[in-house]
């Protein structure tokens, strides 16, 4: 069962990819509870996003999206139970995420940036790195914490 939801999953998104546009997938461990939401890249055919998933554990989940041009999104979960939500809006942005061990969460939907590297790192167990509210990302970033920290992302116009 877990073949055929795979393989469908693939279909969609080689459906979804542009020629320019790559989606890399790696996925170990044999859980059957390990699963792939999505994986989209969206944006200018021309130039190209490309967007790598590499997964080993149980219980992992992802959903990502890339909106604009030349984005490079790594996308690592080694370990179980870890959630990893990452929606990118902008052009020429690198963006690497490891979550390395259990019960980790990542939440950042609708993050626009352009021309940015982020680096966002969680280790250990039990960690959370959350976006409330707008964010807005212009500065290189590098965030990393470790086992069962929190933290919290607002980006606030006054």
């Amino acid at each position: 069962m877990i073949r055929l939801l795979l393989t469908f999953c693939l279909s969609i998104i080689a459906l979804s990819a542009s020629a320019q546009s790559d989606v890399f997938w790696k996925q170990t461990g044999s859980g059957t509870n390990t699963l792939v939401q999505q994986a989209i890249v969206s944006g200018n055919a021309a130039v190209g996003s490309t967007v790598l998933i590499d997964q080993a554990g149980t219980g992992n989940k992802l959903l990502t999206s890339s909106q604009g041009s030349a984005n490079a999104m790594l996308l690592r979960q080694t370990g179980n139970q870890n959630q990893l939500e990452l929606n990118l809006i902008g052009n020429g942005n690198h963006y690497t995420v490891d979550q390395i061990g259990n019960q980790n969460v990542l939440t950042m939907p609708d993050v626009r940036s352009n021309n940015v590297d982020v680096q966002l790192i969680q280790r250990g167990d039990g960690n959370q790195l959350i976006r409330e509210g707008s964010l807005s990302v212009g500065v290189p970033m590098r965030i990393e914490q470790t086992g069962g920290m929190k933290v919290i992302l607002t980006n606030n116009h006054l």
